[in-house]
């Protein structure tokens, strides 16, 4: 018997987001997922923990993170975070080119 598929979503970070993934929580989604685009939406990690406020089993996670874009520093405090408002439950995804 194989598992169950595993299925995630992609939100803008905008401030209805939050709302959006609890709900995607509530309909069996297994993980939400946030652009990382600075110059366009939200902060990622903002509205990431306002999510992790309104959930309680979905992954959340950023995707795809840009380190350029971001101080290291700044970000592993993001993340950090965002892990002690959602344990086990933080992805991210980075990229550079």
């Amino acid at each position: 018997m194989s598992a169950a598929p595993r299925i995630g979503a992609f939100f803008a970070p905008v401030r209805d987001t939050p709302d959006h993934i609890a709900l995607a929580e509530e309909l069996g989604f297994a993980s939400a997922w946030v652009y990382d685009s600075p110059l366009l939406y939200h902060d990622p990690f903002a509205v990431l923990a306002r999510a992790a406020d309104r959930t309680d089993r979905i992954d959340l996670g950023v995707g795809v993170l840009i380190p350029g874009l971001r101080a290291p520093v700044v970000t592993v405090a993001s993340l950090r975070t965002l892990s002690s408002l959602a344990p086990g439950r933080v992805r991210v995804a980075a990229g550079v080119r």
